[in-house]
Formats: C-alpha cells, structure tokens, sequence
C-alpha cells in the first residue's frame, strides 16, 4: 500500500530495525484466529452427522432397512440415502484433503462411523448394488484405509504413566 505522501507504508513509514506492533499482532492474532476458524469449521462439519435433518432422516431409513433385510433385497431403492451420507462422509475427507478440517479432530469425532459406513456400504458391495460406483468414493476409502493404520492418540501413553513425574 502507497502512502499520499509517496512513502511505502510497510516499510519506509518507520526506520530501520522498528517495527510496527500493531502489524506484528496482527499476524499472530490472524494465526491464532485462523487456527480457532479450522477448529470451528471442522466441528461445525462433524456435528452435521447427528444435526442435519437431510443425513438424520437418510440414516433412520438406512437403519430400518438393514434391520428388515430390505437394504440387501432393494438396495436400489435406498439409493438416494445412501448418497446422501456417503457423500457427506466423503466431503469431510476432501475437507482434510484441502487441509480445510483439522483430521486429528475430524478423526476424533468420526473414526468409528466412516469406518462402519464404509465397511457396511462401500467393502459390502452395497453401493453397486444401488447402482453408485466405488470410484466416487475413493477419498473416503482412503480415508478409512489411513485411519485403520493409526493409533488412538490416548492410547500413546499407557494411563499408568501420565500421571508419573519425571
């Protein structure tokens, strides 16, 4: 930005080896509010699996026909459900992808479902049976697949030991 009086503000407004506080907490206040933003958006994105009325009322259908035998009988008919939350599923991985969600929360909150979901629509062979392909599913499958091979963070440390001193 150029001063009215010609002078760069950002660099010749003030001399040499002075700097400007107010620009310094800026930027740490813009890291540590963009680090606050990811938190928030990757909560906001988790909790949708039990707050969205969409996925909720997809979920109870796909609940009720798995336990009538109807899902494996007419899985076609479940089509639209199952997109709905295996869509939102793989949205959440292309989120961590982008590095929009933080994955050590977002695997907090939804290891055990995309790892069910997946298991139970994907591997099952359900979705092409419904007549959704594997292929548009992939970051969600491989979100799976990473999550299988990582360790619980709160199993890092046996109990016993957190609370010994060093």
């Amino acid at each position: 930005m150029v001063h009215p009086r010609g002078v760069d503000s950002h660099s010749d407004a003030l001399p040499s080896g002075v700097y400007s506080p107010s620009c310094c907490g800026w930027h740490l206040s813009n890291s540590r509010n963009s680090a606050e933003n990811k938190k928030t958006l990757t909560l906001t994105a988790c909790s949708n699996y039990e707050q969205n009325p969409n996925i909720y009322d997809a979920l109870q259908k796909l609940w009720a026909a798995l336990e009538s035998g109807e899902l494996e009988r007419e899985p076609r008919k479940f089509r639209p459900q199952l997109n709905v939350v295996l869509n939102f599923l793989d949205a959440i991985a292309i989120g961590i992808e982008q590095g929009l969600y933080i994955e050590n929360l977002a695997w907090d909150h939804l290891d055990a479902i995309v790892k069910r979901h997946v298991k139970r629509f994907i591997d099952s062979g359900i979705i092409e049976n419904a007549g959704l392909e594997r292929e548009d599913f992939l970051r969600l499958i491989d979100l799976r697949d990473r999550w299988l091979r990582a360790r619980p963070k709160f199993r890092d440390v046996p109990w016993w030991r957190r609370y010994r001193r060093r």
